[in-house]
């Protein structure tokens, strides 16, 4: 049994692929005017003396007909509403980059081909750049998040390797617990996490 500190320099790279989907109904209300072109047509008939009918004694009228014809329209507004619905959908690659150095303490139990590793420790993380931005819903556009710069967290975990070939190559799985004292977003919840993976260590 040994146990052992370990201080370095690491980068960490984190990406979050986001896909926004948003549906949802507006109303419109439009205003439409209907116009009516109408014409009405009055019929007058005048009768009028035949001068030349006196002449042979006799009296004739004739009829003259008079046609009036009047126009006007008719204006109504109307209201209609319409629902339309709109779907929004959008998607991106957000991503965020710190250098690390983390200070870990290990306690290590050998167990012939079995080697268990005890860790706890501390991390500190600084943003080298960030690119991580949201949708805004109302206006289609994205908005950047305020990232914090300097990260403090502390971690636990236990890693077991197991010998495959002796001194070459060792199949090892980890479990860390990861506490943040800082969100990685300005004015958003601290999230613990916990990481479990496994793989093959090969040592050349």
């Amino acid at each position: 049994n040994n146990t052992k500190f370990s201080c370095g320099f690491q980068t960490e790279n984190n990406f979050f692929p986001v896909i926004f989907n948003k549906r949802w109904n507006e109303v419109f209300i439009r205003n439409e005017i209907l116009i009516w072109h109408r014409q009405k047509a009055d019929f007058d008939t005048v009768w009028v003396l035949n001068l030349d009918s006196l002449v042979n004694g006799d009296t004739i009228y004739e009829p003259h007909y008079d046609t009036t014809i009047t126009s006007w329209q008719d204006t109504t507004s109307l209201d209609v509403t319409d629902t339309l619905q709109i779907e929004l959908q959008a998607q991106r690659l957000n991503s965020l980059h710190y250098a690390r150095i983390p200070l870990i303490l290990t306690k290590s139990f050998v167990f012939k081909k079995i080697n268990l590793e005890v860790q706890t420790g501390v991390i500190f993380r600084y943003l080298v750049y960030a690119d991580y931005k949201v949708l805004d819903y109302s206006t289609g556009r994205y908005n950047k998040i305020q990232v914090n710069k300097f990260l403090f967290s502390a971690m636990a975990g236990i890693k077991l390797n197991y010998a495959l070939i002796r001194h070459k190559l060792f199949l090892f799985s980890v479990i860390n617990f990861n506490y943040p004292f800082r969100s990685y977003f300005t004015n958003y919840e601290i999230q613990p996490s916990v990481a479990v993976y496994t793989g093959i260590r090969v040592h050349f």
